[in-house]
């Protein structure tokens, strides 16, 4: 009978010492941070902290959200799977006080993507950026895999177009029953801010989700050396 526990035993430590040694199984949490994407591997099945969102110094999270419109929001629940997440940050109103407002015009404002691409395995879709040449307009359609792009808009976006002015483009996912406006384009340093806000229509729509294209023209001299976005929602 000694024998046998002896046995029992040894087989429940070996067991023990094998689920040890296994590593966890990691997921991929993509967090985008004012437009743009910034992957972070975490232990599947974990909870996410604010201490695993790469952000600067002088940056404060105010929640984290699985919808673009910061309507659905992440209650520590476990992941158990690769997932997007947006980060709202603490109002950036110094920011617009101290910053400069830009003259704009809105060429498109309706459904559409601006394309796609995979890394590692994740699906991701463009948000936002500055485009100041011909060349980089038609890189960023090659990397995400938009060619019908330059096709409808060629006799727009030219070398013409791109010599004394820039293209901003915004794209992300909505629904029926929202309207995004654009309430202004604020410029601050080498950031330039889009003051945004959605309100909801009336009626009864669909639920389902889809990508929202927004088209803006600048004059390069107004947004000086402006090289990133940021995204205000009000």
């Amino acid at each position: 009978m000694k024998k046998a526990f002896l046995v029992f035993m040894c087989l429940m430590f070996t067991m023990c010492l094998v689920g040890c040694g296994e590593e966890k199984e990691k997921i991929n949490i993509d967090f985008i941070i004012d437009g743009k994407s910034h992957l972070v591997e975490i232990d599947k099945g974990t909870s996410i902290s604010i201490d695993m969102i790469p952000l600067s110094k002088e940056e404060e999270v105010i929640g984290l959200y699985y919808d673009e419109n910061m309507m659905n929001k992440y209650v520590n629940e476990l992941v158990e799977q690769n997932i997007k997440l947006y980060v709202k940050l603490k109002e950036c109103g110094n920011m617009i006080k101290n910053g400069k407002k830009i003259e704009y015009k809105i060429n498109y404002n309706g459904i559409g993507s601006i394309g796609y691409k995979i890394v590692d395995g994740i699906f991701q879709v463009y948000s936002c950026g500055i485009i100041n040449s011909l060349v980089e307009l038609n890189n960023l359609c090659k990397e995400y895999n938009n060619s019908n792009f330059m096709n409808e808009h060629e006799s727009i976006y030219n070398e013409e177009f791109f010599i004394d002015k820039s293209l901003i483009i915004y794209s992300f996912e909505t629904g029926h029953g929202k309207e995004t406006i654009i309430e202004d384009l604020i410029l601050n340093e080498e950031e330039l801010i889009i003051v945004e806000k959605t309100i909801s229509k009336d009626g009864f729509y669909t639920t389902e989700a889809f990508r929202w294209t927004i088209l803006i023209e600048v004059k390069k001299i107004e947004i000086g050396n402006a090289k990133e976005i940021k995204i205000k929602h009000k």
